[in-house]
């Protein structure tokens, strides 16, 4: 019977991470390339941001996104371009987050209904309240 010591898994388990923030960041230059991020030293474009900068800021997402109790690669993800295509903050608009503290909801379908319970004009307030420094709160 094999194994697996916890070092090992230790180590199984941030290469595992690495390469899911890896294809997060190949699915935001897909889909996303020309959506602009805004950070405090400036505008860019995703395509223009370098990889190193790009996975610090999905790290950052990653980790508020499991502050939710997300776990799903889908939820997590979908979090994260959430905070590229909308606002790094976006979360704070008071109706998305009702939806994403609810803990009638189980933590990792809670992202899928935020579109169910929520409104267009709180997805513009979420918009309009771009918080350029939430990226690295």
């Amino acid at each position: 019977m094999l194994t697996i010591r916890p070092e090992q898994f230790t180590a199984f388990q941030s290469v595992a991470e690495a390469d899911f923030e890896h294809r997060i960041l190949e699915h935001l230059r897909e889909h996303h390339a020309d959506e602009t991020v805004r950070l405090p030293e400036g505008d860019f474009t995703i395509e223009k941001l370098s990889d190193e900068r790009m996975l610090e800021l999905i790290r950052y997402g990653l980790k508020r996104a499991r502050g939710y109790g997300t776990t799903w690669e889908s939820s997590l993800t979908s979090f994260v371009v959430l905070m590229f295509v909308v606002a790094p903050n976006f979360d704070e608009q008071p109706a998305i987050k009702e939806v994403l503290k609810d803990e009638s909801i189980e933590a990792n379908l809670r992202i899928e209904e935020v579109w169910e319970k929520t409104s267009e004009n709180d997805w513009n307030k979420s918009a309009e309240q771009y918080n350029r420094e939430a990226w690295f709160f």
